[in-house]
Protein backbone atom coordinates (compact mmCIF):
# COMPACT_ATOMS: atom_id res chain seq x y z
CA UNK A 1 0.00 0.00 0.00
CA UNK A 2 2.77 2.83 0.87
CA UNK A 3 5.00 1.59 -2.49
CA UNK A 4 1.61 1.95 -4.80
CA UNK A 5 0.83 5.44 -2.77
CA UNK A 6 4.33 6.54 -3.65
CA UNK A 7 3.82 5.55 -7.18
CA UNK A 8 1.10 7.59 -7.39
CA UNK A 9 2.67 10.31 -6.15
CA UNK A 10 5.39 9.84 -8.28
CA UNK A 11 3.10 9.77 -11.50
CA UNK A 12 1.08 12.43 -10.91
CA UNK A 13 4.03 15.26 -10.07
CA UNK A 14 4.58 17.66 -11.86
CA UNK A 15 8.32 16.97 -11.73
CA UNK A 16 9.95 13.97 -13.82
CA UNK A 17 10.81 11.57 -11.24
CA UNK A 18 11.66 8.54 -12.82
CA UNK A 19 8.52 6.19 -11.34
CA UNK A 20 11.00 2.97 -12.10
CA UNK A 21 11.63 0.83 -9.07
CA UNK A 22 15.06 -0.45 -8.36
CA UNK A 23 16.03 -4.02 -7.01
CA UNK A 24 16.90 -4.79 -3.71
CA UNK A 25 19.56 -7.66 -3.49
CA UNK A 26 18.71 -11.50 -2.07
CA UNK A 27 19.81 -11.45 1.45
CA UNK A 28 18.90 -13.56 4.51
CA UNK A 29 17.17 -11.60 7.17
CA UNK A 30 16.57 -12.45 10.95
CA UNK A 31 12.67 -12.17 13.01
CA UNK A 32 12.61 -8.84 13.87
CA UNK A 33 9.03 -7.66 14.88
CA UNK A 34 8.29 -4.24 14.44
CA UNK A 35 7.74 -3.67 18.23
CA UNK A 36 11.21 -4.99 19.13
CA UNK A 37 12.59 -2.50 17.06
CA UNK A 38 10.23 0.58 19.18
CA UNK A 39 10.56 -1.32 22.21
CA UNK A 40 14.89 -1.21 21.64
CA UNK A 41 14.47 2.69 20.10
CA UNK A 42 16.63 4.85 19.59
CA UNK A 43 18.77 3.44 17.47
CA UNK A 44 22.88 4.53 17.35
CA UNK A 45 24.70 3.48 14.37
CA UNK A 46 28.02 2.48 15.95
CA UNK A 47 29.24 1.52 12.00
CA UNK A 48 27.98 1.67 8.58
CA UNK A 49 29.35 0.63 5.23
CA UNK A 50 31.80 3.22 3.41
CA UNK A 51 30.13 4.03 0.51
CA UNK A 52 26.67 4.49 2.45
CA UNK A 53 27.70 7.99 3.60
CA UNK A 54 30.41 11.13 3.50
CA UNK A 55 33.55 11.30 5.32
CA UNK A 56 31.57 14.53 7.10
CA UNK A 57 29.32 12.26 8.74
CA UNK A 58 29.66 11.81 12.41
CA UNK A 59 26.29 9.71 13.70
CA UNK A 60 23.35 8.16 13.41
CA UNK A 61 20.29 7.59 14.95
CA UNK A 62 16.94 5.49 14.18
CA UNK A 63 14.01 6.51 16.48
CA UNK A 64 11.36 3.91 16.03
CA UNK A 65 8.25 5.77 17.11
CA UNK A 66 4.84 3.70 18.01
CA UNK A 67 1.60 4.95 16.03
CA UNK A 68 -2.13 3.64 16.67
CA UNK A 69 -1.28 1.29 13.28
CA UNK A 70 -0.34 -2.11 14.42
CA UNK A 71 2.57 -3.33 13.17
CA UNK A 72 3.78 0.34 11.64
CA UNK A 73 5.92 3.09 12.64
CA UNK A 74 7.26 6.60 12.85
CA UNK A 75 11.03 6.26 11.77
CA UNK A 76 12.85 9.26 12.32
CA UNK A 77 16.53 8.72 10.29
CA UNK A 78 18.81 11.57 12.49
CA UNK A 79 22.22 11.84 10.54
CA UNK A 80 24.97 14.04 12.31
CA UNK A 81 27.86 15.58 10.48
CA UNK A 82 30.75 17.23 11.63
CA UNK A 83 30.07 20.88 12.83
CA UNK A 84 27.19 20.49 14.22
CA UNK A 85 25.01 20.19 11.34
CA UNK A 86 22.37 17.39 10.89
CA UNK A 87 19.17 16.23 8.65
CA UNK A 88 16.03 14.24 9.93
CA UNK A 89 13.94 12.63 7.44
CA UNK A 90 10.57 11.10 8.59
CA UNK A 91 9.79 7.57 7.18
CA UNK A 92 6.47 5.80 7.89
CA UNK A 93 7.48 1.96 7.58
CA UNK A 94 5.02 -0.90 8.18
CA UNK A 95 6.23 -4.79 8.84
CA UNK A 96 5.63 -6.36 5.41
CA UNK A 97 7.56 -9.66 6.10
CA UNK A 98 9.39 -11.54 9.08
CA UNK A 99 12.79 -8.66 9.45
CA UNK A 100 11.66 -7.22 6.33
CA UNK A 101 10.18 -3.49 6.59
CA UNK A 102 8.61 -1.03 3.68
CA UNK A 103 8.76 3.11 4.08
CA UNK A 104 8.06 6.08 2.22
CA UNK A 105 9.15 9.53 2.86
CA UNK A 106 10.61 12.62 1.65
CA UNK A 107 14.08 12.64 0.53
CA UNK A 108 13.73 16.93 0.71
CA UNK A 109 15.36 16.72 -2.85
CA UNK A 110 13.71 18.12 -5.39
CA UNK A 111 15.04 18.38 -8.67
CA UNK A 112 14.18 17.77 -12.45
CA UNK A 113 14.66 13.51 -11.68
CA UNK A 114 13.32 13.59 -8.14
CA UNK A 115 9.94 14.79 -6.81
CA UNK A 116 11.65 14.49 -3.52
CA UNK A 117 10.04 10.96 -2.40
CA UNK A 118 11.61 7.73 -1.78
CA UNK A 119 10.56 4.33 -1.11
CA UNK A 120 12.29 1.88 0.74
CA UNK A 121 12.77 -1.56 2.20
CA UNK A 122 14.76 -2.05 5.65
CA UNK A 123 16.18 -5.64 6.07
CA UNK A 124 17.14 -6.87 9.43
CA UNK A 125 20.49 -9.21 8.49
CA UNK A 126 20.98 -9.95 12.21
CA UNK A 127 20.69 -9.47 15.93
CA UNK A 128 24.15 -10.05 17.56
CA UNK A 129 23.38 -9.25 20.75
CA UNK A 130 20.43 -8.42 22.72
CA UNK A 131 19.58 -4.83 21.00
CA UNK A 132 21.81 -4.50 18.59
CA UNK A 133 20.35 -4.51 14.76
CA UNK A 134 22.27 -5.15 11.15
CA UNK A 135 20.22 -2.95 9.04
CA UNK A 136 20.17 -3.18 4.97
CA UNK A 137 17.86 -0.06 3.60
CA UNK A 138 17.62 -0.77 -0.16
CA UNK A 139 16.01 2.25 -2.13
CA UNK A 140 13.32 1.28 -4.08
CA UNK A 141 12.38 5.01 -5.53
CA UNK A 142 13.78 8.24 -5.64
CA UNK A 143 17.41 7.82 -5.60
CA UNK A 144 19.77 5.85 -8.15
CA UNK A 145 19.58 2.38 -8.32
CA UNK A 146 22.41 0.09 -6.61
CA UNK A 147 23.33 -2.66 -9.11
CA UNK A 148 27.20 -3.49 -6.89
CA UNK A 149 26.64 -5.41 -3.96
CA UNK A 150 29.63 -3.39 -2.59
CA UNK A 151 28.07 -0.18 -3.05
CA UNK A 152 24.91 -1.02 -0.49
CA UNK A 153 24.09 0.67 2.66
CA UNK A 154 23.98 -1.21 5.85
CA UNK A 155 24.56 0.19 9.34
CA UNK A 156 25.11 -1.59 12.92
CA UNK A 157 22.78 -0.43 15.16
CA UNK A 158 22.22 -0.51 19.11
CA UNK A 159 19.82 0.70 21.25
CA UNK A 160 23.83 1.46 23.43
CA UNK A 161 24.89 4.67 21.90
CA UNK A 162 28.49 3.08 23.04
CA UNK A 163 28.56 -0.67 22.16
CA UNK A 164 30.79 -3.35 22.79
CA UNK A 165 33.69 -3.31 19.91
CA UNK A 166 33.06 -7.63 20.01
CA UNK A 167 29.34 -6.89 19.61
CA UNK A 168 29.79 -4.26 16.91
CA UNK A 169 32.46 -6.81 15.07
CA UNK A 170 29.76 -9.66 14.90
CA UNK A 171 27.74 -7.49 13.50
CA UNK A 172 29.82 -6.78 10.35
CA UNK A 173 31.20 -10.32 9.82
CA UNK A 174 26.93 -11.46 9.88
CA UNK A 175 27.26 -8.31 7.26
CA UNK A 176 29.38 -8.96 5.40
CA UNK A 177 28.30 -13.32 4.92
CA UNK A 178 25.74 -11.28 2.95
CA UNK A 179 27.24 -8.83 1.54
CA UNK A 180 31.50 -10.53 1.17
CA UNK A 181 32.90 -7.30 -0.71
CA UNK A 182 31.33 -4.39 1.60
CA UNK A 183 33.42 -2.36 4.02
CA UNK A 184 32.83 -0.71 7.38
CA UNK A 185 34.52 2.20 8.89
CA UNK A 186 33.39 2.87 12.60
CA UNK A 187 31.36 6.30 13.59
CA UNK A 188 32.92 8.81 15.52
CA UNK A 189 29.92 9.84 17.66
CA UNK A 190 30.55 12.70 19.28
CA UNK A 191 27.10 14.72 19.15
CA UNK A 192 26.18 14.36 22.75
CA UNK A 193 22.43 14.44 21.49
CA UNK A 194 22.37 12.51 18.27
CA UNK A 195 18.42 11.59 18.12
CA UNK A 196 18.21 15.10 18.58
CA UNK A 197 15.65 15.01 20.57
CA UNK A 198 14.68 18.86 21.37
CA UNK A 199 15.24 20.26 17.50
CA UNK A 200 13.96 20.39 14.25
CA UNK A 201 15.94 19.71 11.16
CA UNK A 202 18.08 22.53 9.74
Amino acid sequence: MLRQLVLLICVGSSVAQSCDTCTCFNVKTVPASMNKLIKYSPLHAQAASTVSQPDSLDSVCLDFRRTHVEGSALVVTTANYLGDSYIQLPFVEKSIDSGVLSGVGPSFIFSEESAGVISALDRVLGEPCNGTFIIYRCILLGSPCITDESQVTVFILSTNKEECQECVDKGIAIAQQNFPHLEFYYLPKTVTDPCRTGGCSR
